[in-house]
């Protein structure tokens, strides 16, 4: 999502697999989500993960992907497994 400001445009970038230790995600592109903040959150927090057909788990709704952002399918898996707090 792109925030219009009257400074300029703002998108707030998710890594779906975290960089840094312990998980040592990439910092690529198909790595890369650009939620609201408040996604970025949950997302962090493993109160919503993405399933692999881009719907979401705990919360209604389907991630939109731009037709020429490659979202990895690995790394959807790795949030699920490593992130998500549900059921």
């Amino acid at each position: 999502m792109i925030l219009e400001t009257s400074t300029g445009r703002y998108a707030e970038g998710c890594h779906i697999k975290a960089v840094g230790r312990p998980h040592n995600g990439p910092d690529t592109v198909n790595n890369v989500l650009c939620p609201s903040p408040n996604m970025h959150v949950l997302c962090d927090k493993g109160a919503i993960v993405i399933s692999d057909d881009f719907t979401l788990l705990e919360i209604a709704g389907v991630l939109e992907v731009h037709p020429k952002h490659e979202v990895s399918i690995e790394f959807l898996r790795y949030h699920r497994e490593h992130f998500f707090k549900g059921e």
